[in-house]
């Protein structure tokens, strides 16, 4: 990362991808995981990488408990202000069917929600999976609420995304970034 000097993506994560949810537990959530990203942050800067091509994604739904997603979300000003960018997916997440009691086709309301909340806190980068609901909705905040908002969806229709020219796929997921940040050399990578 340092030495193609592209944009990274620091994600939180408790335990492994297979033993992640096996009874999560913090002292204080939000305070181990800024603790982890100042830690990762200093460790880039110390190799001279800049923190404004540094995104943080505290990893809703990855070793968290409801109570720690939403004490998270809470308190996601705190992480927005660490001088990087952040990047929440709270998209049709286990801690919103708990909250409504619902399958995850039908938690649009509990995304939408979520992601204009942290939004409003500073969040600059959101990961959805029903783009053209979520562009609806972010186009309401922009205009009525935060006219100086700089979104842009990341997607070319509702059924093939284009993750700025180089995520070919024919999921229904996407990801909105901010206007400026350069994403032309970013390797995205993904695990089941």
């Amino acid at each position: 990362v340092v030495k193609n000097n592209i944009p990274v993506i620091l994600m939180h994560m408790q335990g492994n991808p297979k033993s992640l949810q096996k009874n999560p537990y913090y002292n204080n959530v939000v305070d181990e995981i800024i603790s982890f990203f100042k830690k990762q942050i200093r460790k880039l800067d110390s190799n001279g990488f800049p923190t404004h091509k540094i995104i943080l994604d505290p990893g809703i739904g990855f070793g968290k408990t409801l109570q720690h997603n939403l004490k998270i979300l809470k308190n996601i000003d705190i992480i927005c202000n660490l001088g990087c960018h952040a990047l929440i997916g709270t998209s049709r997440k286990s801690f919103i069917g708990d909250i409504l009691d619902c399958p995850p086709e039908k938690r649009l309301e509990g995304t939408i929600s979520s992601n204009l909340f942290v939004i409003t806190q500073g969040v600059k980068i959101i990961r959805v999976h029903d783009v053209l609901e979520m562009r609806k909705a972010l186009t309401v905040l922009e205009k009525e609420l935060v006219q100086r908002a700089q979104l842009v969806a990341a997607c070319s229709n509702e059924d093939e995304i284009v993750f700025r020219g180089l995520l070919n796929s024919k999921k229904s997921e996407s990801i909105i970034i901010p206007n400026g940040l350069d994403f032309s050399q970013v390797e995205y990578q993904t695990w089941s």
